[in-house]
């Protein structure tokens, strides 16, 4: 017979491989949401670039800096969305999601005729292009910085 005095002792809860599975799941849920937005935000930034580049007198001029501006703002917003949909791994789901950013990007290129920028291409592209990692890495960071409150003035 067991006492009215006898302690029970909390056992640690187990993982099982289904919760592993589950949130490996939620994970790359997270990682394909933060992508598709990044996906949309770019699409965005793409139509207002296209009507500056429209509006202004020489557009060869400046379509190759507004592409590469669209792109590195598209995955700094990518990075920051996908921190706020994941905080528990948001460092990993922001390189995943850039990543997933330079793949399509890098597919796309595959299919568009001879790059036309002779100042871009080659190495310097591949260069630029890699910076998406490390501007997701940016918005993942921008987004998690604690802010402090502000004071306010005595009189």
């Amino acid at each position: 017979m067991k006492s009215a005095h006898t302690a029970q002792i909390p056992h640690k809860k187990q993982h099982s491989r289904s919760d592993t599975n589950g949130s490996l799941k939620v994970l790359i849920g997270n990682i394909a949401k933060g992508f598709v937005a990044e996906f949309l935000i770019g699409m965005l930034l793409l139509f207002l670039s296209a009507f500056c580049v429209y509006n202004y007198q020489d557009p060869d001029a400046i379509m190759p800096t507004l592409a590469m501006i669209s792109l590195y703002i598209t995955v700094i917003c990518g990075g920051a969305i996908t921190y706020i949909i994941n905080k528990n791994g948001p460092m990993l789901c922001g390189v995943c999601a850039s990543c997933l950013q330079l793949a399509a990007i890098l597919l796309i290129s595959q299919f568009i005729e001879e790059y036309p920028y002779p100042l871009l291409a080659d190495g310097w592209r591949i260069i630029l292009h890699l910076l998406c990692i490390p501007m997701g890495l940016l918005g993942v960071y921008l987004a998690s910085r604690k802010r402090k409150p502000k004071r306010k003035k005595r009189k």
